[in-house]
């Protein structure tokens, strides 16, 4: 998978937005949240906020980037 391929499946879904200070680069759509880290991708799925303005899966998503380091 690439950061393409999920760019693409979040717009197919709904408004995207970008989410900062979530690894190199965080979205977050209707579905999901997505982040990149170096050459790792993380999704939280079913944490999406753009219907709700919530981001709080951002917290779930740098938990995962930092164990993975």
């Amino acid at each position: 998978m690439t950061w393409q391929t999920l760019t693409s499946v979040l717009k197919g879904s709904g408004t995207v937005k970008s989410v900062s200070g979530v690894g190199d680069k965080a979205m977050a759509g209707a579905i999901e949240l997505d982040a990149q880290a170096g050459s790792r991708l993380v999704a939280i799925q079913g944490a999406g906020g753009t219907l709700t303005g919530d981001y709080s899966a951002a917290a779930i998503a740098k938990a995962v980037i930092a164990a993975l380091h």
